[in-house]
């Protein structure tokens, strides 16, 4: 099968100065290559993206069998990296058939747990993902399990390029008679919701400094200069904003879900501000190909290079 992948110029904006009040920003123009998958040099590259996109389940996966079967395809899916074919990639993206792969455990334990996560093989969501992978749904043809992270810095306009690949990829694989006539797919991702912080003010101010026991910050409450602290909002974030798509373009159905291995205090160590940690959350989207396919089409639009 013929491939043909291209380099990809964006412009990123860099926080030179994250932690003065007047941020000073600098634009730097980096050149973003797509290339297919290497079994040679992408294993532990692809393996760490996969453990960021699953967060702490992550140790409930086979991530070592998993990114073994995205590297057994490599005319089918796109890493994105800045130097060169040997380095490690910044994103990857890929499709996997459920039904030809339904005999793979890595395929099998991730199906079982968003089986699991949508409420059990009675839900909606939950019964979908169990007729996809025995191949019940082939009646318009099989559902392919989209997998895609990319590290956080990552600019956002690199993203339509690698959907409008696979899109390619899988029409010429189409094409050669493989096994990639979807109907459907299935979209993991996580998103998040602020919560409180453990850290308090005197600890932001002077890290190093020895923590005093039993201090706490209480969000609502007065601060240390008598003004009251915003509490953290209960609305859900997207970690990519393109998923935001999937549902609003595509008309898919997405279930969100609390991670099983996930701290219930929620995480400092992933802050978006500076006054609220986050509390990371699972989710799983089911879209028709027309739905997927438009979705791409909006993606493009939105996020321009």
């Amino acid at each position: 099968m013929s491939k043909r992948k291209a380099s990809k110029n964006a412009d990123s904006d860099v926080d030179m100065d994250s932690g003065s009040e007047s941020i000073d920003e600098k634009i730097v123009d980096v050149d973003f290559e797509l290339f297919d998958p290497n079994p040679t040099v992408d294993i532990q590259g692809i393996r760490n993206l996969l453990r960021q996109l699953f967060d702490n389940d992550a140790v409930l996966q086979d991530l070592s069998s998993l990114t073994e079967l995205i590297l057994s395809q490599p005319t089918v899916g796109t890493t994105v990296k800045v130097d060169g074919i040997e380095s490690d990639p910044y994103a990857f993206l890929t499709v996997l058939n459920l039904r030809v792969h339904k005999d793979n455990d890595a395929v099998k334990q991730l199906v079982k747990y968003y089986i699991a996560r949508a409420g059990g093989d009675q839900t909606e969501m939950g019964s979908f993902l169990k007729r996809a992978i025995s191949g019940e749904e082939r009646s318009e043809g099989d559902v392919g399990i989209v997998l895609a992270e990319r590290l956080i810095n990552m600019p956002v306009e690199i993203v339509p390029p690698m959907y409008k690949m696979l899109l390619e990829e899988v029409q010429w694989a189409l094409e050669d008679k493989e096994p990639y006539n979807f109907s459907h797919f299935v979209i993991p991702s996580k998103t998040y919701t602020e919560v409180a912080s453990t850290v308090s003010e005197d600890e932001e101010e002077d890290e190093n400094k020895p923590k005093p026991a039993k201090k706490k910050w209480k969000y609502g409450a007065a601060g240390k200069a008598g003004k009251a602290k915003p509490a953290p909002s209960s609305q859900l974030f997207y970690f990519h904003p393109e998923d935001e798509l999937w549902e609003k373009e595509g008309a898919g159905k997405t279930h969100n879900f609390k991670f099983i291995k996930l701290n219930e205090s929620g995480s400092d160590s992933k802050r978006t501000f500076d006054e609220f940690g986050i509390m990371p959350r699972g989710s799983v989207t089911v879209i028709s190909k027309d739905g997927f396919e438009k979705a791409v089409d909006a993606m493009a639009k939105a996020y321009k290079a």
